[in-house]
């Protein structure tokens, strides 16, 4: 049935998005030739305490003096529809470095996933792009692609009611919108068919019985009783999309298909149909309330989270999660101590641990947290020392006081005096 669909299309997006860190980082290389090709890294971290994300998009082996132009769109579900663009230009300035860095702020104006998608460009042309992928809000129950779905209710695939116009007062067909992108604008349609949806084309007209639209309703409610008298031991097909409406570059409108369901019950008392009631209950067999009677899934799963980590333990990826490290897997979700990292000149400490600066204890400027000696290093002057005395001659006894004069060097100072004469003066 249509909500079993569904229930798995959701399964396999909640797998994709758990399976990634929230801090998502992608790249792409651009062109091939001699030199390192242009290359786009994106990388996004949420702020809580303001409730947006920073978008990091780095450009990277650019050419000197010339001008770029970038592009970066975010998407959710849908890959068509574009929540948020920004566009500029700036040029690479021969001053050593190669790369630019574009950093914007975004407050998500719905649920996720969101996927950021960046372009770079040179002479309008397209040479390097770069995708990440982060989560926002419920990504588990948020990333169906939109659709419009019909709920009978009850929610049967035989409905005893032929001739009993009393038992038709009390089915009623729902129609609603889901997983639609807030911005974009949609129309809605359904029609009832006869014949099983196996058998069912909808590209005629043949078995048509009776519908609406498209237009802009999201949610309807259609009472059996109001459709067109039914017939004994016969199968009928309700048929849904969803468009969404785009304007076009006339300046027009053009309605681009979303979403499409179709559902199908009976209507009689034929044996051989066999009235089977729906039973909901979590049918994935990784939850530990895994049902198997169920046959629809009714969102009630749940899931073993051992290290509290956000991640369920049937989707942990162990791996090196270090980002520094030669062997980082950006898809692990569990550290497995399996990290290795560069020393490339030996001195035990990590390449991405080294810190540059001045390593001499007798330089003014030593650091003391620096491993790199990047001979930085500044030296004091050599010390000068003037030695003055207030007299030289005079009859004995001849008291005679000394003076030290000393400059630059490095203080504080320490004097000892020797007078030759078997006295001395230590430590003034």
């Amino acid at each position: 049935m249509m909500s079993r669909r569904r229930s798995f299309l959701s399964l396999g997006m909640i797998v994709l998005m758990l399976a990634l860190p929230f801090t998502a980082m992608a790249d792409s290389s651009g062109r091939g030739n001699t030199k390192m090709s242009e290359k786009v890294k994106i990388s996004t971290e949420k702020q809580v305490d303001q409730d947006r994300v920073q978008i990091e998009v780095e450009f990277e082996n650019l050419t000197d003096y010339i001008t770029y132009n970038y592009e970066i769109t975010i998407t959710r579900v849908d890959p068509d529809f574009v929540h948020q663009r920004y566009t500029g230009e700036f040029e690479e300035i021969n001053d050593g470095n190669d790369d630019y860095t574009v950093t914007k702020y975004w407050e998500p104006e719905q649920e996720g996933p969101y996927t950021i998608h960046s372009s770079l460009i040179q002479y309008e042309s397209v040479i390097a792009t770069g995708m990440a992928t982060f989560g926002w809000g419920d990504v588990g129950n948020n990333s169906d692609d939109a659709s419009l779905v019909v709920t009978p209710e009850p929610l049967l695939t035989h409905y005893d009611i032929f001739g009993n116009e009393s038992l038709e007062d009390n089915v009623t067909f729902h129609f609603s919108t889901i997983g639609t992108e807030t911005g974009a604008a949609y129309e809605s349609k359904w029609h009832l068919y006869e014949g099983h949806e196996d058998e069912f084309g909808g590209t005629g007209d043949a078995d048509y019985i009776v519908g609406e639209g498209p237009s802009t309703w999201q949610i309807r409610h259609v009472d059996m009783a109001d459709l067109p008298d039914w017939e004994n031991n016969t199968n009928y097909t309700i048929a849904t999309w969803l468009y969404r409406v785009d304007e076009t570059d006339e300046g027009g409108y053009t309605n681009v298909e979303v979403g499409f369901e179709k559902w199908t019950f009976t209507i009689g008392e034929d044996p051989e149909l066999t009235i089977q009631p729906v039973i909901p209950g979590c049918m994935d067999a990784n939850a530990t309330n895994y049902e198997s009677e169920a046959t629809e899934d009714d969102g009630s799963c749940e899931f073993l989270d051992s290290d509290g980590d956000g991640v369920y333990d049937h989707l942990e990826i162990d791996g090196c999660t270090n980002a520094n490290a030669t062997n980082f897997d950006p898809d692990a979700t569990e550290e497995d101590d399996s990290c290795e990292f560069l020393d490339s000149d030996g001195d035990g400490v990590y390449d991405y641990l080294e810190i540059d600066g001045c390593t001499d204890e007798d330089a003014l400027n030593h650091d003391e947290n620096a491993t790199d000696d990047d001979e930085s290093c500044i030296y004091p002057e050599p010390i000068r020392v003037v030695l003055t005395a207030n007299q030289t001659t005079g009859d004995a006894p001849l008291s005679v006081t000394f003076y030290a004069n000393i400059s630059q060097g490095r203080t504080p100072y320490q004097i000892s005096w020797d007078f030759d004469d078997g006295t001395f003066a230590e430590n003034l």
